[in-house]
């Protein structure tokens, strides 16, 4: 046999024949769509999402680092809103409170523009002590997951990440929002692309939700992929929507046309007519308020500022019947009444009963279904263990992929040998 002689080698496939006249398949596109999608994003998604898990159990775990800040004493004739101020003024007469809020039993005055709060125990009318929502571990989680580190009164602020990027109208939007929109996008392109490519079927339907042992690291791993996915799919579809719906109002433009009812007019702050006099005082607000709205209970009441004559009260009511979807969160409140502080007109500027359902379901559960406040500690672990889903999705989507390739080296190697 001579040494060109190639009739017992192993023939490798011309490759202007393999990709003449080929046509890529929808589903292999969309594999692979999937795939590298996962790749550019999932580090950036994971952070997101992973720091979100951390914050599920804000409320209570700020409850849990702080009990004395959080202490309350059992009592039938607690402090009211205005005693509670009175308490904070009288300890810290430079605080410069701005809110009265109702938080698990006891009473927070936020002040130094929101970066603070007083608690004060409503049974015996002491300053527990001041703390603040925005600071350490927490508060860097908060802007990590909830501004990209964009936010300034948050621990780990990059000043680069606040510049603007209007991009499809969003003035607003900064750089670090631009970043959380591009994960929320992205997370539901990774959602509805799995969804198509895990269906297997009416009549093969137990198959797609089965986990095969036994059957080598590839099939197990890929398994999993496939049925924690779609296990984790309307939470993470609801994270993704939700969270874009943040940062970008196409969404909500796109929710209101898409489900009956009307979009509410764009949200504007009611501002107060000067005139002779202080004005009604924050117990009148509040009564006011309450007669504005009968059948909602008071969480709290700012205190306007005296040095902006136009400021007005601003009140903010959750249901007394029916689903609060703020229940469980640490200012809660789902309908706003506003106030003029020297006529004592009243405004409902948030949240009116009555509303269409859409506005309710868009208005009231945006932000708390989005992290689980509607839901006492116990219950919202499902989110906290939903939370975690990405991660696994990513072990095991990076460990298909680098089997598979791994396989493909081998016996590519084994026909060129």
């Amino acid at each position: 046999m001579s040494a060109t002689d190639t009739s017992v080698r192993p023939q490798v496939p011309d490759a202007s024949r393999r990709t003449r006249g080929w046509r890529p398949r929808p589903r292999r596109v969309l594999q692979i769509a999937h795939r590298w999608v996962a790749l550019l994003v999932g580090v950036i998604l994971l952070v997101v999402v992973l720091s979100g898990v951390a914050l599920v159990l804000d409320p209570e775990l700020d409850g849990a680092l702080h009990p004395g800040l959080y202490r309350s004493t059992p009592t039938e004739t607690p402090l009211s809103a205005e005693q509670a101020l009175a308490v904070v003024q009288r300890e810290r007469p430079g605080f410069g409170p701005t809110d009265v809020v109702w938080n698990r039993g006891h009473w927070e005055v936020y002040g130094d523009e929101h970066r603070l709060q007083a608690h004060v125990d409503p049974g015996t009318g002491r300053l527990n002590g001041i703390g603040s929502h925005n600071g350490g571990v927490m508060g860097f989680l908060k802007n990590l997951h909830m501004c990209a580190l964009s936010c300034v009164d948050y621990p780990g602020h990059l000043a680069f990440l606040e510049a603007e990027t209007p991009i499809l109208s969003n003035d607003e939007l900064n750089l670090g929002g631009l970043i959380l929109a591009g994960a929320g996008l992205a997370l539901i392109a990774l959602c509805l692309s799995g969804l198509v490519l895990w269906w297997p079927g009416i009549r093969r339907m137990a198959r797609g939700l089965r986990v095969r042992r036994g059957k080598g690291r590839y099939a197990l791993h890929y398994d999993l992929h496939k049925v924690v996915g779609f296990a984790a799919i309307p939470f993470l579809l609801m994270w993704a929507v939700t969270g874009a719906g943040f940062e970008l109002k196409q969404f909500e433009q796109a929710w209101y046309a898409l489900l009956p009812g009307e979009r509410p007019a764009e949200y504007v702050a009611m501002t107060s007519t000067p005139r002779p006099g202080d004005g009604i005082d924050q117990r009148e607000a509040r009564a006011i308020a309450q007669r504005t709205l009968p059948r909602h209970r008071i969480t709290s009441v700012s205190v306007p500022d005296h040095k902006e004559k136009t400021s007005a009260y601003s009140v903010w009511m959750s249901p007394r019947d029916g689903i609060d979807a703020s229940a469980h969160a640490s200012w809660s409140g789902t309908s706003e009444v506003a106030v003029d502080r020297y006529s004592g007109r009243a405004r409902v500027t948030w949240g009116e009963p009555g509303r269409p359902r859409a506005q309710q379901l868009w208005q009231d559960w945006q932000f708390y279904g989005h992290a689980g406040y509607f839901f006492g500690p116990w219950p919202r672990a499902l989110w906290l263990v939903l939370g975690l889903a990405p991660l696994l999705l990513a072990v095991t989507g990076l460990t298909t992929w680098l089997l598979r390739r791994r396989k493909r080296r081998a016996r590519r190697g084994a026909v060129l040998a």
